[in-house]
């Protein structure tokens, strides 16, 4: 809320003062000075779209936006009577604050408003770049854990034999869920019949990952990690594939307009640099021989 209501009020520093019509109700009074309602509902136009939509839902952001307005000028007039805004510190940050609204304007209108993307522009990029669009391989298994971890090597073959006996019952037909049920020491999917879900390779431990991958739909399978013995159900698979063009058309709009964006803009920028004959003298920041380095 507070970087909202200073960035409200910076825009209220560059529109002044409309004239007031008879049947424009005024919002605000502060000396010599009046606020009406349109004027107030101009700068907020002026807003981005989020930050309208957020006055739409909260009126009363409307008020406090209002309030913080009325304090800073008043404030802002008190300085000015201190002569606040004839020292040079304050010429040189207000000069530096103009320069960065002006640029960041002159930017928006003048550049990222005119770029226009085409058809053939996405289409260009969905052909140019298809690994951005390609769904991985994946899986889909379900598993009866045993836990062993760090256990004795004793202790591990003792868990292994319970294992592989609810192995075999899995393997003659029984259900895969209710075992997983009974018998599943993975409190977060053995309510759920040992469901894993989907999931692309890389997403698990990485002797499980290499495991299930390799097995075929419908295997049962038992297989060690350092955690302990997973007994798996390979439900279904899913090769790599890559996304149909209409449906992912939308996101790739979005990557060519910040590509096109910050090309555009880098362009635009060298093309001004180059017109105003601009250097930088970075010898001249460089601390020359002989003198004292600056205190870290």
């Amino acid at each position: 809320m507070k970087r909202f209501c200073v960035s409200f009020v910076m825009m209220f520093l560059f529109v002044s003062h409309s004239s007031f019509g008879a049947e424009d109700p005024v919002v605000a009074t502060f000396g010599t000075t009046k606020v009406t309602l349109s004027e107030l509902n101009r700068l907020i136009s002026y807003l981005d779209a989020d930050k309208q939509r957020a006055i739409e839902e909260h009126p009363e952001y409307k008020a406090a936006l209002l309030k913080r307005y009325m304090q800073n000028t008043v404030l802002a007039d008190l300085a000015r009577d201190k002569k606040f805004d004839q020292r040079q510190d304050i010429k040189d940050q207000v000069k530096m604050t103009v320069n960065d609204f002006l640029a960041l304007e002159y930017i928006r209108k003048e550049v990222y408003e005119k770029i226009k993307i085409s058809e053939e522009d996405l289409k260009t990029y969905y052909k140019s770049f298809p690994d951005k669009f390609k769904t991985p391989e994946m899986v889909k298994v379900r598993h009866i854990f045993f836990l062993a971890g760090a256990s004795s090597k004793e202790l591990r073959e003792k868990v292994k034999a319970k294992a592989e006996a609810v192995l075999k019952r899995a393997q003659e037909g029984e259900d895969f869920g209710k075992l997983a049920a009974e018998f599943s020491e993975d409190l977060a999917t053995n309510s759920k019949g040992g469901e894993l879900g989907w999931f692309p390779k890389g997403k698990m431990v990485e002797d499980f990952d290499k495991a299930v991958f390799a097995l075929k739909p419908g295997t049962v399978s038992l297989l060690e990690t350092p955690y302990g013995f997973h007994i798996v159900e390979v439900e279904e698979k899913k090769e790599p594939t890559v996304e149909p063009y209409e449906k992912v058309k939308d996101q790739i709009r979005e990557r060519v307009l910040e590509d096109f964006k910050k090309a555009k803009i880098d362009d635009f920028v060298d093309d001004a640099m180059k017109k105003a004959d601009a250097k930088l003298y970075l010898e001249q920041l460089m601390p020359k021989q002989g003198d004292t380095p600056p205190a870290k």
